[in-house]
């Protein structure tokens, strides 16, 4: 999907098809914005891997363009991504029960485990403690970044056309707030981007794989939308 797709759609609806009031660039920063939402909402929507050396010690850092981590899958064996040993997060109360030392441990090319906190979305700490030249496969959610040309892909999937297109609409008619019936629109539109994104959470959750794990299934209650 590129920002013409989005760009497209908004000009019908607010009847601009040369850009007289509503020009780009104005457009841009809005999709620009939508995507920023949508990664706020469900970061792993905007999701990459990345082939990622670790620094000396237990704390890490996820890449630069991160928005918050999501996963440390395995190790890497080298530079080219040859898989290695599973990865397992663990709770920091258990390794510091297990091991009050743990961040002064022996390093090693090979984590077994990582430790993640909320609080601090960028960072992840590894156990044992990482010798230089171990690496990693990180899972993170990613800075969409700007749109600046209609030509430009977007980072969310086709299925958030809806979403970007009333979020837009919902910015352009902001522009005009000043009139009483372009501020029902901005509120119509911004409901709608709300109930969309709302209910795209909701089912799936509904229909996680996980639900289905072992003979489990979803509850009527969240197999029509609940969570």
């Amino acid at each position: 999907m590129q920002a013409s797709d989005i760009i497209d759609r908004v000009r019908i609806v607010l009847n601009d098809a040369a850009g007289t009031r509503w020009p780009n660039a104005e457009l841009f920063q809005w999709i620009t914005d939508a995507q920023l939402l949508i990664a706020l909402v469900r970061p792993d929507e905007v999701n990459a891997t990345a082939n990622k050396a670790l620094d000396a010690g237990t704390k890490q850092t996820i890449p630069s363009d991160g928005l918050r981590l999501l996963d440390v899958k395995r190790n890497l064996k080298d530079a080219e991504g040859t898989p290695g040993r599973a990865i397992r997060i663990i709770e920091q109360s258990d390794l510091d029960l297990f091991n009050p030392d743990w961040h002064t441990a022996t390093q090693s090319l090979e984590i077994k485990h990582y430790v993640y906190d909320n609080r601090e979305n960028l960072a992840f700490w590894v156990y044992p403690p990482a010798k230089v030249g171990a690496r990693v496969e990180v899972l993170y959610s990613r800075n969409p970044g700007k749109v600046t040309a209609t030509t430009d892909t977007l980072a969310v999937r086709d299925i958030y056309q809806e979403v970007l297109v009333n979020y837009v609409l919902f910015r352009a008619y902001g522009k005009d707030a000043d009139y009483a019936n372009n501020t029902q629109l901005m509120s119509s539109y911004l409901q709608i981007v709300n109930a969309l994104l709302g209910l795209k959470l909701s089912k799936d959750v509904a229909f996680n794989p996980k639900l289905y794990n072992k003979g489990v299934a979803p509850t009527p209650s969240t197999a029509v939308g609940g969570v």
